[in-house]
């Protein structure tokens, strides 16, 4: 077993026993039913119907499949979910020095068990602290009684208060650009298959999505498709630029008379767009070909999800460059900020730990980053705060694993000489190097 499959088991053993075994074992079989069910064409190769609203089951059942049956993992979940449990597992050892941290997790797996993100989050700064010695105590919140921090840590003389607050992503603005994507995507994705040639595109969007008409896409792009046999510009306006280039689908043939590929996976979209469709970008992609035989170790709802082979690939990596997109998109966190820190206590010192997901692009972190070191210039607070960290963090299905995963930490002290004396991520192993500037500036 590797160290990320110990770390995997570590965590998974902790979630679950924050329920009895026979209550996981009823839970799990709602996740396996489900995931038998019926695939429809906007959820292929996946089922169509809703999953079984336990995001904490969740967690734990990913974890379990990553362990037990990789072949049935979702690549993009398995992203999302893994780095989680890698990161308490990989700090578990000092959940002793954590007070509070069963009744925390029983939380998390009850009533919480919908949206226990935040949950996690509180959890994953509580056992950074304790790894740096501290020793730490999980508050009980008193909803509608009084405003409390989430945590209490203490170390000889050091005695802190901690805030974590988890931003909501990817916002108003962002699921209305995800929308308006879907919208473009539909007809672009029809025009593609109705052509047949096989072709990636490259798509930067000059201005918002809410501005480009529906059909306009395939009916600019309609005779441009067809005739792409190199890499070439087929559409630049002050709308739109589109780059296209040929699909290798001989390359994509001899990699599949080897091996089996995830349908609308990180690998499918690699082999179809090579150096065009790396895993941080925003892609969409169609396949027509045949999917893998069910046999004895693969039934009928697993082997859907893989191909066999492919006759005809396409697909698309886009962004929005628009700069009313890129402005609305990177929220100034002083709102997140300033409820955090009321919740800390007016007469001791505190430190505010705020953690965001970036899935909007490296333009718009720049951004965010800019924005947020204005803010904190201007920042004027009523009560002594050491600390305000943010973290933000990313997580990628690659070609070649689970996941890679990035935590990026955005901090500012009052006193810059006291910040060694405090942990730096909450996620990512406690003795990992750290380079210069955010991970949005050390990728495409």
């Amino acid at each position: 077993m590797t160290d990320e499959e110990k770390g995997y088991r570590i965590a998974l053993n902790a979630l679950k026993s924050a329920m009895k075994p026979e209550e996981w074992i009823e839970r799990r079989k709602k996740f396996e039913l489900w995931q038998q069910g019926a695939s429809s064409n906007l959820s292929d190769p996946y089922p169509a119907e809703m999953r079984p609203d336990d995001t904490f089951g969740w967690y734990i059942f990913v974890g379990e499949l990553a362990l037990d049956r990789q072949y049935a993992l979702h690549p993009d979940e398995a992203a999302r979910v893994l780095p989680i449990l890698a990161g308490l597992g990989a700090r578990w050892e000092f959940a002793s020095r954590v007070d509070g941290i069963d009744d925390k997790l029983k939380e998390l797996a009850g009533p919480r068990r919908v949206e226990p993100d935040s949950g996690f989050f509180e959890i994953a700064v509580a056992l950074a602290y304790a790894a740096e010695g501290f020793d730490v105590t999980l508050i009980p919140e008193e909803p509608g009684i009084r405003k409390t921090p989430d945590i209490f840590v203490k170390r000889g003389e050091i005695q802190v208060f901690i805030e974590c607050k988890r931003q909501q992503a990817p916002g108003e603005y962002g699921l209305i650009q995800q929308e308006n994507w879907k919208r473009l995507w539909k007809p672009l994705e029809e025009k593609l298959v109705e052509i047949g040639n096989s072709v990636w595109l490259k798509i930067e969007f000059r201005v918002e999505l809410s501005q480009i008409e529906t059909d306009y896409l395939p009916e600019k792009l309609n005779f441009a498709i067809a005739l792409v046999d190199r890499e070439m510009v087929v559409l630049d306006n002050e709308l739109v630029k589109v780059e296209a280039k040929p699909v290798p689908l001989r390359r994509v043939a001899a990699h599949l008379a080897n091996n089996y590929v995830k349908v609308r996976g990180t690998f499918e979209r690699s082999l179809l767009g090579e150096e065009w469709a790396t895993p941080r970008m925003s892609m969409e992609s169609v396949c027509i070909g045949k999917r893998k035989k069910p046999d004895a170790l693969m039934p009928e709802w697993m082997a859907r999800s893989f191909w066999d082979t492919i006759s005809f690939g396409s697909g698309v990596s886009w962004k929005c460059a628009a700069e009313r997109s890129i402005e609305m998109q990177a929220r100034d966190l002083k709102v997140l900020f300033a409820r955090a820190i009321e919740q800390l206590p007016m007469d001791s010192n505190g430190i505010v730990h705020v953690m965001s997901e970036t899935l909007s692009g490296n333009d718009v972190e720049r951004r965010r980053t800019k924005k947020i070191e204005d803010s904190i210039k201007a920042f004027r607070c009523d009560r002594p705060v050491l600390g305000l960290l943010y973290h933000r963090v990313q997580a990628e299905s690659p070609v070649d694993g689970a996941f890679n995963f990035d935590e990026s930490v955005t901090d500012f002290w009052a006193f810059p000489e006291i910040k060694k004396q405090f942990p730096h991520f909450a996620f990512v192993p406690k003795d990992t190097h750290g380079r210069d500037g955010g991970h949005w500036d050390h990728y495409e």
